[in-house]
């Protein structure tokens, strides 16, 4: 798909939820809707995919206009956020992948720092609850105290047992540490001198 054949596909998507797009001189600026009015002005001569599917983004959400500048809105952060990964979709259904992300760039507007964050929190995200998944699965069925044995007969003796490790690799809440350590001092037969962790 070239980048034209995009704009037009994300101007008939604005047209379809009732609104008249217009080209327009808009003076440095690149893109501007209106819920109210059902009006959306283009600057053809600077608009790039992701300005417009932006533009898209308030319009499925019919969202209204804080103030004259208000790039830091709730609305324009999701809108940015929305219509990246909108692209990317495209992007990907027409055999786009992330290592051909100037590609991604070039084609729809978005700029590249940009792209690579949005990558990057997907990414993390993805990776985080895979993480979990394998905890969980590393727990099973078993109770707290039957991990905690099954993970303290694995663990040297010279070092002290990491709650922390254990908590992580059998996907227990970080709020059990207390109840953990407890658990650890006992079978240890070591007093509990500092018995809660303040967070």
């Amino acid at each position: 798909m070239t980048g034209q054949e995009l704009l037009e596909m994300l101007i008939s998507w604005i047209e379809n939820k009732g609104y008249i797009v217009k080209n327009v001189n808009l003076d440095g600026g690149i893109a501007n809707i209106s819920s109210l009015y059902k009006l959306c002005a283009i600057d053809f001569s600077v608009a790039t995919a992701f300005w417009i599917c932006h533009e898209f983004v308030h319009a499925k959400y019919e969202d209204k206009r804080v103030c004259e500048n208000d790039s830091m809105s709730q609305s324009e952060k999701r809108a940015n956020k929305e219509a990246f990964w909108i692209l990317w979709d495209i992007f990907e259904e027409h055999g786009g992948r992330k290592n051909d992300l100037s590609l991604f760039c070039e084609i729809s507007g978005c700029s590249f720092e940009y792209a690579e964050l949005q990558l990057g929190k997907r990414d993390s995200d993805v990776i985080e609850e895979l993480n979990t998944i394998n905890a969980i699965e590393n727990r099973g069925s078993r109770s707290l105290e039957r991990c905690l044995d099954d993970f303290m007969a694995e663990c040297d003796y010279d070092e002290p047992v990491s709650i922390d490790r254990f908590l992580a690799h059998f996907g227990f809440p970080s709020n059990m540490y207390n109840r953990v350590e407890i658990l650890v001092r006992k079978k240890m037969d070591c007093p509990v001198i500092f018995p809660y962790r303040f967070f």
